[in-house]
């Protein structure tokens, strides 16, 4: 009778353990980076402006509201890059069509909440929301008909910096809306995974290889 009991008390203990370590409520805090992703469609048609070549790295953290807590505050940080050909169809004055390509950081706040064992309802802050850009990072290459680069197309810096950065935070508020709601969070061996609009989606615990 004492080793059945002492059995069972065994049995129960490790069940709990492992329901435990599984626990995507305790493993979930941290910084966990995605990998990239080409842009999901912004509204009913699709992504808009040059962004339609583009690529987005998101980053998320999690910060528990206190031990044990299913709700906490979330932070997003994303690397968009993208190109696009300038051409008649921009307003751009010019003969030949040239690529140009741009690099940014936006980030968003909000606050997030288990609303069961493995699904998490977000709510962002949609004023959060903001585009890092340097105007040095708009880059232009050689005209796509010649190859030969025309001096006068440095005069375009500025407008195709603000061109992109209105659509990056364009698009960039419909991509972090998306995450409104992960599905079949799992926590296994320093990767994240969920389901976010019925596609599934991996992240690494920063810092881990």
């Amino acid at each position: 009778m004492k080793l059945s009991s002492l059995c069972s008390g065994i049995l129960i203990a490790a069940t709990l353990a492992s329901l435990s370590s599984c626990s995507s409520k305790d493993d979930i805090e941290g910084t966990w980076t995605g990998t990239p992703q080409k842009m999901a469609a912004a509204g009913s048609d699709g992504v808009t402006g040059p962004l339609v070549n583009s690529r987005v790295i998101t980053t998320l953290t999690f910060t528990p509201e206190s031990n044990d807590s299913i709700d906490g505050t979330v932070q997003f940080s994303s690397t968009v890059s993208a190109q696009d050909e300038i051409n008649e169809n921009n307003g751009v004055s010019l003969d030949v069509p040239y690529e140009v390509s741009v690099s940014a950081i936006t980030t968003a706040t909000g606050t997030y909440k288990f609303v069961d064992d493995d699904d998490i309802a977000i709510f962002l802050d949609d004023n959060s929301i903001e585009v890092s850009m340097d105007p040095e990072a708009v880059k232009f290459t050689s005209n796509v008909a010649d190859g030969r680069q025309h001096p006068e197309i440095e005069n375009l810096r500025t407008g195709q910096f603000w061109r992109f950065k209105t659509d990056i935070l364009s698009n960039m508020r419909q991509e972090y809306l998306r995450y409104h709601r992960l599905s079949d969070v799992k926590v296994k061996d320093n990767i994240l995974s969920v389901e976010i609009d019925d596609h599934d989606y991996s992240f690494r615990r920063a810092g881990e290889e």
